[in-house]
C-alpha cells in the first residue's frame, strides 16, 4: 500500500474524445493542471487512467449518453474508483466562483477536477453511497 497524495481526474466529454485534467485532493484549484486528450473509447479510458497514475475518483459533467457511457467504462476499468457524474450548472457555478472566463475543453476539465478536489466528500463519498445504495435495491 502506498501512502501519498490522493488524485482526482476531471473529464470534459465530447462525441469522439475527452479532455482530462488531474489534481491532488484538497489542492487549491488552478487553471494550470496538466491535461491530455483521449479518444472516447474503452481504450481511451484505460490510457487516461494509466496517464493519470493512482487516482481515487473521477468527475465528469452530465452530457447525456456520452458521459453515461464513459462513466460505465470507468466503473468497469476501476471498480474501486469513485465516479461522479456532475450537474453542469454546479460545475458552471464553481467555474464562475473562480472568475474563469475562458471556455474550452481543457479549461472545462480543469474546472471539473477543481470542483472535485475542493468537494471530494460531497461529490465522491455521498454520491458513491447514493450509487451503492441504488445498486442494491
Amino acid at each position: 500500500m502506498t501512502i501519498g497524495p490522493r488524485h482526482w481526474l476531471g473529464l470534459d466529454i465530447s462525441a469522439s474524445s475527452f479532455d482530462a485534467a488531474v489534481a491532488e485532493e484538497g489542492a487549491i484549484p488552478e487553471v494550470r493542471q496538466r491535461t491530455c486528450k483521449f479518444p472516447r473509447t474503452p481504450e481511451g479510458v484505460q490510457a487516461c487512467l494509466s496517464w493519470a497514475g493512482e487516482v481515487v475518483g473521477v468527475g465528469l459533467e452530465s452530457t447525456g449518453s456520452y458521459s453515461q457511457t464513459v462513466a460505465s467504462w470507468l466503473r468497469k476499468a476501476g471498480p474501486e474508483l469513485r465516479v461522479c457524474v456532475l450537474n453542469p450548472l454546479q460545475v458552471k457555478a464553481f467555474g464562475s466562483s473562480l472568475a474563469i472566463r475562458n471556455k474550452n475543453d481543457q479549461v472545462d476539465a480543469r474546472v471539473i477536477v477543481g470542483d472535485e478536489v475542493v468537494h471530494p466528500v460531497i461529490h465522491g463519498e455521498v454520491r458513491h453511497l447514493l450509487l451503492t445504495n441504488a445498486s442494491h435495491k
